[in-house]
């Protein structure tokens, strides 16, 4: 399959269908009480850094390539995406339940702005280094020819594994 195509696969089902079955069925009240417009809000952004980071992720020319090199990491990579919906599921029942009853402070507009805010820039910073790295950002590695280490933009910051030449 083409990877332009198999993208538009990935986001239509891992960030367009298959968590919205989950929120409709477990949380339907998301979408519709007026209270949650900043967990709607929260979850949309995670989306659009998702759909931006899948723009500029290498997908090989054939499935079999990226799911043949590392099965244990697709594996736990697999688990996680299934998973992803029942999590935030999970916090925000618990926040229903738990935190807006017996941490009343931590259940208020300020802490609720801060966690977008920080969001915000997570998300900012993993387009700017998925952006960055372009066509060498995959989750799996391949190392080829014309291949270089990234040492400027927000990869002159951050640490890189000691590369030894052989």
């Amino acid at each position: 399959m083409n990877p332009k195509l198999r993208k538009i696969a990935y986001v239509s089902f891992w960030y367009l269908i298959y968590p919205q079955v989950w929120y409709i069925y477990l949380i339907p009240e998301l979408f519709y009480d007026e209270r949650y417009v900043l967990e709607l809000f929260a979850i949309f952004f995670t989306y659009i850094i998702g759909i931006i980071d899948t723009y500029y992720r290498p997908f090989s020319g054939d499935i079999k390539e990226d799911l043949g090199t590392n099965s244990v990491y697709n594996l736990v990579l697999l688990v996680f995406f299934l998973c992803n919906p029942l999590l935030v599921v999970g916090a925000f029942i618990e926040n229903r339940i738990i935190v807006s009853k017996h941490i009343v402070f931590w259940d208020n507009l300020i802490i609720s702005f801060l966690g977008i805010f920080l969001l915000i820039i997570g998300g900012l910073l993993t387009i700017t280094g998925r952006a960055q790295l372009s066509q060498y950002g995959s989750g799996v590695l391949h190392i080829e020819e014309d291949h270089k280490l990234v040492t400027t933009g927000i990869y002159g910051i951050i640490r890189h594994p000691y590369i030894q030449e052989v």
